[in-house]
Parts: C-alpha cells; structure tokens; sequence
C-alpha cells in the first residue's frame, strides 16, 4: 500500500497519539506539583536572582521525538540536543552574545526530497557583537537570529549575517521599539546556496513597536514590520516551489520566482493577569507581500492560551492557533516548516510544562495543515513532537 492510500489512517492515528500525550501530561502535572511542592503560593513570577560578572554562559539539554506524514512522504525520529549560550562584556558599551547547539538524531524517513531525514550536526543560532553607543541603544553586527521578528510565516528561527540597529524609549509603563536590520537570507549553514555568480541576495526589515503596561494587569503589544526581499538566488526558487511559491524555469537547474517579495506584517499580543497564578493571552498576526498577485499573498496567524502558576513552582501552558499562508506571500524556502511552509491552512496544539523547582520543562506539539490550492508537490501534513529539556543553567 502506498503511503498516500495511508494518509487518512496516519493522521487518526496522529490525532490518537496526540490525545494519549494529552492524558499523560495530565497525569504528570498533576502529580508533578505534589512531588516538588513548597510552603510558598503559586505564582507566575520567575526572576532568579544572578551574580553580575563579565562572562555569563549556559547550557542545557534536550531530548525529543517527532513525527510527520503527508501523503507522499513520513517520517519518525528522536534527538538528542545540547544547546550553549555565552555572555561575555568586554566593557559596558561592548558585548559579545552566541548561541549555539550540537544535536544527534536517529529515525526513519520515506522523503522524496529528503528534508524530513533525521539529521545530526553542529548548529549556530546567534553570534553577534553588540555595541551600545548611547544608552538603550545598539547596534548588532554578525550571525543575527531571525526569531526576533516573531514571524514563523515569514522567517523562521535563524542566522541570517547582517547589521541590526535598535532604540528603546520610554519606561516600562509605555515604552516605543524601533529597530532595522540589513542581512543576508541564508540556509541554516549560513550559505546562500548560489550555484553561479549571481548578485548577493539582501534580506532587510524595519519594525516599529508600542508596548504598554499602563493598564494594571494588562501587558499591551502592537507592532508593525516592513520587509523586502531582494536577488534570492536560482535554488532557492527551485527549492521554494515544492514548498508552495510560484516560480517561472529559466532552464534544466535554473527558476526565479514569478514575484518579489516586499511587504508588511502587522500584529499584535494581550496578557491579561486574571489571578495571580492565572494569565490568558490572545495574539494575531498579519502579512501581506504587495508584489505579488493578491490572490496568493496573504497570511495570518492567531492564537490564544492560558498560563497557570501550580504549587511547588509548576507553570502548565496549553495554547491553540489557526494559520494560513498563501503561495507567495514569503520565500517558501525560508519560513517554518512545521506550518508547512506556503499554500497552507490549518490548525495547532500545544501544552508546556516547565518545573523550575526540578530545573526541567516538557513539550507537546500537534499541527494539522493542509492546502489551500490543489498542488501536485504538496499534500495534506500533521506533525507531532514531544520533547523535554532541563532549564538553562549556568556554567
């Protein structure tokens, strides 16, 4: 039987699978908190008190299972992850800031692409040199995390080399973010993946964002990106388009996208303390790329979840989402792939556990996508992963 006969039976049993992990972290938090219980109230508050000192470094460790089909492809895997992050102010003004993780994985893989195979290998998320001329200043210049756009439609989590400019104003009561960054979009090993000479591609942002705590027990977000795209190279259209971008073939290994990439994002967050041990969130996002055909440029995200403080210093965070993203709205190549990247719609689940007492935290993920126009690269997907990981401890 072929694996697309199966895919209505592998995504029932995703869902199953997915509901047993439910039931079992039930089990957990409930007996979690009994287990490593204090005579202290519950609480969402996690400030640790930390010694000031040029060098601050960190590490943790992570293990994980994931599981993914569509009906062309399946994949089952499990990792082992061990992630480092240093600190380290050579003055006030100067700081030096890197992120990086070793990771082993093992599994099975049916990929006719080969991008769902385990994979082990060393990784870089950040290494930059921040320099701050001027107080709430600074200037970031080197492996730049993408993660602080907090947008997976656009771009997910990772390195891009470039310039990144940011101003802070105000107090915490109401305070006004501007920032800009100038990159270079890569793959995660930091190559551009250009074939021939080609003109170096060019990744940039300008983000404007207002956040106010002015509202006793209501935290406030609401931002607004500009990004452009520009020269992407010949493979990475040819790679985006099995990932949902339209593209044009230029010859037998040559394509470029039908349409540039320059657009908005627009979102926003609340976090509304309900109780003290009890904090509700709603979050939406927005993208629009005004090159392309606005059929096919479109996407959105939204969310809401609840974040509850139990004795003995447990905080259990489920959260559902819908999303979807239209064929050209991003480079197909750069955004999640846990969405699916481009021409999706679906929905998500998740649950988080973090035990600060134990110095550990646990994770379940499902998403269920699917597509919006009929392709023959792509097909209905669902995810699962569950992972746990100690917290961050210094070194």
């Amino acid at each position: 039987m072929r694996v697309g006969d199966g895919i209505e039976s592998n995504q029932r049993q995703s869902v199953g699978i997915f509901l047993r992990l439910v039931v079992a972290f039930t089990v957990l938090v409930a007996v979690a908190p009994q287990a490593f219980a204090q005579d202290t109230k519950a609480t969402l508050s996690t400030n640790v008190p930390s010694k000031k000192k040029n060098v601050k470094a960190s590490w943790n460790l992570e293990v994980s299972g994931e599981g993914y089909s569509d009906e062309q492809q399946q994949a089952q895997t499990t990792g082992l992850g061990l992630n480092g992050k240093i600190d380290y102010k050579f003055l006030p003004s100067l700081e030096l800031k890197a992120a990086a993780g070793v990771s082993m994985q093992s599994g099975y893989a049916q990929s006719r692409f080969g991008d769902n195979t385990p994979a082990s290998g060393v990784s870089l998320k950040e290494a930059v040199i921040v320099v701050k001329p001027i107080d709430r200043m600074s200037i970031s210049a080197g492996a730049i995390d993408q993660g602080h756009l907090n947008s997976p439609l656009l771009v997910s989590s990772q390195p891009f080399p470039g310039v990144k400019e940011r101003v802070l104003l105000g107090s915490r009561a109401f305070n006004v973010e501007v920032k800009a960054q100038q990159t270079i979009p890569t793959s995660k090993s930091l190559s551009t993946k250009a074939i021939e000479a080609e003109v170096t591609p060019s990744f940039t942002t300008e983000t404007l964002a207002l956040r106010s705590e002015a509202i006793p027990n209501v935290k406030l977000l609401v931002y607004g990106t500009h990004f452009a795209f520009r020269s992407l190279p010949s493979t990475v259209a040819i790679e985006s388009e099995r990932y949902g971008n339209t593209v044009t073939p230029i010859s037998a290994n040559r394509s470029r996208f039908k349409y540039e990439f320059d657009g908005y994002v627009a979102g926003g967050e609340s976090k509304v303390a309900v109780t003290r041990s009890l904090e509700w969130n709603v979050a939406g996002q927005m993208l629009q790329n005004t090159k392309a055909d606005q059929s096919f440029a479109s996407g959105q995200t939204i969310s809401t979840g609840l974040e509850i403080a139990l004795a003995g210093d447990v905080n259990i965070a489920p959260e559902v989402g819908s999303f979807f993203s239209e064929s050209d709205v991003a480079p197909g190549f750069y955004n999640d792939s846990v969405y699916g990247h481009n021409n999706r719609t679906g929905w998500y689940a998740k649950i988080d556990a973090t035990f600060k007492n134990a110095g550990f935290k646990a994770g379940l993920d499902y998403v269920d996508s699917d597509l919006i126009n009929p392709s023959t690269l792509q097909s209905r997907m669902s995810f699962i992963r569950i992972r746990f990981e100690t917290l961050y401890d210094v070194l």
